[in-house]
């Protein structure tokens, strides 16, 4: 009977964890419907406030998954529970390992942000402070680069905030929300102009290469009605991501284009970061951008990035 009893026990305990691991897992579950759900329609206020709780639950069950608690403290922002959710994401950094750079980039970005919103708005040293140490990490963050910019100008510390929006006009491709930031951008030039300073705003000019493809005789005859043509600006050194890169189709050469920071594939890496690029024009007769045998290319470099003069560029080539 002792035997017996115990063994009762044993599978009662058993029982207790399968059910604690079950219930787990299905907020996990519901947490995962509702965010597939986000992405294609607006959640409900029953929803938003379900997620939430989902979230919260799966951090608790799921410690080891810091997806959950990121997404919970986002939620309670979203909320405007911005108390709660930078505790959340002060609690985040104090786990993170000193090697996850980005991550603890990222996270500290959130909790000066939340703590903006708690001081409606109103910019500190102790959040441009944080923002500097989220910068120094990953001088690249975006949301970082922006957020930087606008405390620095309440700060009244206008040249600081020059050079964070220099950094985040870099990042962003031609678009309306460039335009603002090149509003704003005016905005800090006209301080620094009452202080009696000269500001140089060359480097705001977008690049732009145009370029005439055209194909040889020889290697145009080989071409198919279906052949793409890949054309690329890609750096002379440094990164091998190409900076901007557009399709067209072979059967339309000789063909104009024109390259610009709008067809930047990797943010922070805008065409007009460069002053020099070499243009690769690819027939792929694979269909893949990539280099391959049987394929037709030009190349033409250097290439200066701010000239008004027209490149032209010749297919000749068959890579081996």
């Amino acid at each position: 009977k002792i035997f017996t009893a115990f063994g009762l026990f044993i599978v009662m305990v058993s029982s207790v964890l399968f059910l604690y691991q079950d219930m787990g897992a299905q907020d996990e579950i519901v947490a995962t419907q509702l965010l597939n759900k986000l992405n294609n329609a607006k959640l409900t206020d029953e929803e938003q406030q379900t997620l939430k709780e989902s979230l919260r639950k799966a951090s608790i069950n799921k410690p080891e998954n810091g997806e959950w608690i990121y997404l919970y403290a986002r939620m309670l922002y979203s909320d405007g529970q911005y108390v709660e959710g930078v505790a959340t994401f002060e609690k985040i950094l104090s786990t993170l390992p000193p090697e996850a750079l980005a991550d603890r980039a990222a996270t500290l970005v959130q909790i000066a942000q939340g703590k903006f919103y708690i001081s409606e708005q109103a910019a500190s040293v102790e959040i441009y402070d944080i923002l500097e140490q989220a910068l120094a990490i990953e001088p690249g963050n975006s949301q970082g680069l922006g957020l930087a910019g606008i405390v620095a100008f309440e700060l009244e510390r206008y040249d600081e905030a020059l050079v964070h929006w220099k950094a985040l006009w870099f990042n962003m491709s031609s678009s309306p929300e460039a335009g603002a930031l090149e509003q704003g951008i005016q905005r800090i030039v006209a301080r620094l102009e009452e202080q009696g300073k000269t500001v140089d705003l060359s480097w705001m000019k977008r690049a732009e290469v145009k370029v005439l493809v055209t194909i040889t005789d020889e290697l145009k005859a080989q071409l198919k009605d279906g052949d793409a043509i890949f054309v690329m600006a890609k750096a002379t050194s440094g990164p091998v991501m190409p900076l901007a890169a557009l399709k067209v189709m072979a059967k339309d050469l000789p063909q104009e284009v024109i390259l610009d920071d709008s067809l930047g594939m990797v943010p922070g890496l805008a065409l007009s970061k460069f002053e020099e690029v070499q243009i690769i024009a690819r027939v792929a007769k694979g269909g893949q951008p990539m280099a391959n045998p049987g394929d037709f290319q030009g190349i033409v470099s250097p290439v200066i990035v701010k000239s008004d003069d027209t490149v032209t560029l010749v297919i000749n080539q068959v890579v081996k």
